[in-house]
């Protein structure tokens, strides 16, 4: 007869490829911009009426919260996996099996709760650190030199200033920049499938070891 147990893996399983997958788009992108594409632009820029180099700094909220709830995500699911494992082992339900059967349950219930909770984590960073009143998204500021600094997200650097500019940039790499805006935003809105997935599994696990909470079977009534 089918348990929730049984259910349960679609949701684990839908729960470890998302988070993998954001973990490696958010983590891909991270690189491109970074690593590969020029991190400033030529401005005009209105206090001196010149075109300046500004340097393009990255918020680092976003990106670090990101990659840690996909990290956090695939283990999250790892132990989901182990512990569905167990707990559907016969023999749980004894009871010399009772104090696996509340960890197994609760170690999953933990770090399912964490996983949902970073990648809220995330999301809100990704919200919250793109200046919607600043210059594309990104907040401009002047540096010691009396010179333009924009401090953006990556996802704003690459959906939205540097696509602006994209007659001044330069370099091999200049492909790459919508690529990173839709890695990062792809990752984004990952966060919220991981959520998902992770209230399932809470739902679907906290519900079992409800059920199951009176079902203490003693060897010698199941040798009777």
């Amino acid at each position: 007869m089918p348990t929730l147990l049984d259910f349960s893996l679609l949701p684990i399983g839908l729960h470890l490829v998302v988070s993998l997958t954001a973990l490696i788009l958010c983590a891909h992108s991270w690189y491109l911009l970074d690593w590969k594409v020029l991190s400033w632009v030529w401005v005009l820029f209105n206090q001196t009426n010149k075109i300046e180099q500004a340097i393009i700094e990255y918020t680092f909220r976003p990106t670090d919260t990101t990659i840690s709830a996909g990290c956090l995500g695939v283990a999250s699911a790892v132990v989901a996996i182990i512990g569905w494992s167990r707990l559907r082992m016969r023999d749980m339900d004894f009871e010399y099996n009772i104090t696996r059967r509340y960890f197994w349950s609760g170690f999953v219930l933990l770090t399912s709760a964490a996983s949902f909770a970073c990648s809220l984590a995330a999301l809100i960073f990704s919200t919250i650190d793109k200046d919607s009143g600043g210059w594309q998204g990104c907040t401009q500021t002047i540096d010691g030199a009396n010179l333009p600094v924009f401090h953006c997200t990556r996802e704003a650097a690459a959906c939205s200033l540097l696509p602006y500019y994209w007659a001044n940039i330069t370099g091999e790499w200049k492909w790459a920049i919508p690529l990173a805006c839709n890695e990062a935003v792809s990752a984004k809105w990952m966060q919220v499938a991981i959520m998902l997935c992770t209230t399932v599994v809470i739902a679907m696990f906290g519900a079992q070891a409800w059920l199951r909470r009176g079902s203490h079977r003693s060897v010698g009534k199941e040798a009777a």
